[in-house]
């Protein structure tokens, strides 16, 4: 039973745990399981503020810079290559062919004129679209949470009232059939009676389907309690898509991976002549310091730990997989399961006890009177002894002279 008890806390401890972890009460696993994605849209305002920082800008800004910087070094280079090929190919021309100097320099300008394909190519490449884009979103939460008061006050009942404030009776079919009278004024009379029903029904439809349409198209609108929007993305909304978060997150591990290398190459050996080829280009690369280095480098490190957290996934998981949901459900119940299993199991143990301990009254009376009877015997066995032993007294020893 010790042990049991002992598995029952284990048991307890590890739901307590769980459910710490995830931030429920333990009370109804699923239900508070389903409410938890409700926290996404805060978390990702944290993560949006944490990304579109002034400190990660300026690593991106560093990031861009440099890329210029190597992408202006590198024209020059391309230019001399295409010299070279040039002027080689213009010497096998000569060569080969035996042309006049005119035919050369006929040849050399086709090849010259090859200079903006390599233009093109040298063109740096766009980082950081999913970052920038994010910073261009709105940063606006909507509340996407049900208004059922404001629900129920807009139903359209589909009842159109005329002017009178009477339904219209025009519309409505009682299932009675009139008899034609055979006087002919009665005849008479009731033949415009139902011309002008027809007028007056003709005439009402059209404007109750009109209004029934715009009160029907009104009754969507307040329903959810979502501000109105100017139809700008906002940064909440697309953090919500795991492509883009995908996107982002690439963004901040390939900056990541750019301040670790300059960290590298500032704090190295060399570093004197690593920050002196910077020397007469933009003051952006020439003011970095290896603390300042550090300092960005910590920034999106956080930016990173916000977008990869295990409660963020967790979250994600539960909204966008019911298989996870089933299967996280299940591991908490399980171990409410072990646990009633547990307490079922000392109920039974303490049932068996009770049921001993009744056997064992009921037993006591029988046990008393032979303990009653094996002493007796045992006085006249000590009294009948003596005389078959020259009169010496006998005393019986043993478990018997302690009952």
């Amino acid at each position: 039973m010790a042990d049991l008890t002992r598995s029952i806390a284990e048991y307890k401890r590890k739901l307590e745990t769980s459910c710490a972890d995830m931030g429920i009460l333990g009370e109804n696993f699923r239900e508070e399981l389903r409410r938890l994605p409700l926290e996404l849209p805060s978390i990702f305002d944290g993560v949006a503020k944490a990304i579109c920082s002034d400190e990660i800008a300026n690593a991106i800004e560093y990031h861009q810079a440099l890329q210029v910087y190597l992408h202006d070094c590198e024209i020059p280079v391309v230019a001399s290559v295409m010299e070279s090929t040039s002027s080689s190919s213009s010497k096998k021309g000569k060569k080969g062919r035996k042309k006049s100097k005119k035919q050369a320099e006929v040849t050399e300008e086709p090849e010259m004129s090859t200079d903006e394909p390599f233009e093109l190519v040298v063109a740096p490449h766009k980082f950081f679209a999913a970052i920038e884009e994010l910073r261009n979103a709105s940063d606006e939460l909507v509340d996407t949470t049900l208004d059922f008061e404001a629900e129920a006050a807009e139903i359209s009942w589909d009842i159109s009232l005329d002017d009178s404030g009477t339904a219209d009776a025009g519309e409505i079919d009682w299932g009675i059939e009139t008899v034609a009278s055979a006087e002919p004024t009665a005849a008479t009379d009731d033949a415009p009676v139902e011309i002008d029903w027809d007028i007056t029904t003709s005439d009402v439809v059209e404007p109750v389907s009109e209004a029934s349409a715009s009160e029907a198209a009104g009754v969507v609108e307040p329903v959810l309690d979502v501000p109105a929007t100017t139809g700008k993305p906002t940064r909440v909304g697309l953090l919500d898509d795991n492509e883009f978060r995908t996107r982002v997150l690439n963004d901040l591990l390939e900056l990541r991976a750019f301040l670790r290398q300059r960290l590298v190459e500032l704090s190295g050996s060399d570093s004197v002549a690593f920050a002196n080829q910077f020397q007469g280009s933009s003051p952006l690369l020439e003011q970095q310091s290896t603390s300042r280095i550090e300092e960005l480098q910590a920034v999106v490190d956080h930016a990173v730990s916000l977008l990869t957290s295990k409660r963020l996934q967790q979250l994600v998981l539960i909204k966008t997989s019911e298989r996870y949901l089933d299967r996280h459900v299940a591991s908490l119940e399980m171990l409410t399961k072990h646990m009633d299993k547990c307490r079922r199991e000392i109920h039974g143990l303490e049932d068996k006890n009770v049921d001993l301990i009744d056997a064992t009254k009921n037993v006591q009376p029988q046990i008393n009177a032979l303990v009653t009877a094996t002493k007796k015997l045992k006085k006249e066995l000590e009294a009948a002894l003596p005389p078959l032993f020259k009169g010496y007294k006998v005393n019986i020893v043993g478990e018997v002279n302690s009952l």
